[in-house]
């Protein structure tokens, strides 16, 4: 059974194979920081390790919009992927945030990502529209009430 917990600093190496390996030290650093802290900008903020056993199949993190909206990003290792861990981290991740007293998600994602769209929509997500990002991604924009 899947389970989540709070990323610390030495599970870096853990994290191999996920966008964490890309980053430099002191991006790492601050990130693990923010993540103690609960905070990033001011807002909500904190990232957490999926373990499935003893084994780390990914990541997701949470990040708040406003006092009442939140998102959740999962990311789960390659030999990992199409086992459920990503619906299972984002379910526990919603179930967090509700506790801590989110009304609604919301999901950035690319059009060209049917895995994520696949994901959100059987969370129940539902989209409410599409627009292109700063990088001209075409995005669709999901939300969900907790």
């Amino acid at each position: 059974m899947l389970k989540l917990e709070v990323i610390k600093y030495q599970d870096r190496e853990l994290l191999r194979d996920t966008s964490f390996e890309t980053m430099t030290s002191d991006d790492w650093e601050k990130m693990i920081s923010e993540s103690t802290e609960r905070s990033h900008n001011h807002r909500y903020f904190e990232v957490f390790k999926a373990i499935d056993g003893n084994t780390v199949v990914g990541y997701v993190s949470l990040y708040a919009h406003s006092p009442h909206i939140i998102s959740c990003g999962p990311e789960i290792k390659p030999q990992y992927r199409r086992q459920g861990y990503a619906y299972q981290a984002e379910s526990l991740a919603l179930k967090i945030s509700k506790s801590l007293g989110y009304t609604v998600a919301v999901a950035y994602i690319r059009e060209s990502n049917s895995a994520s769209i696949r994901l959100h929509e059987k969370l129940g997500f539902e989209q409410d529209g599409t627009f292109a990002n700063e990088h001209n991604n075409k995005m669709r924009l999901y939300i969900k009430a907790l």
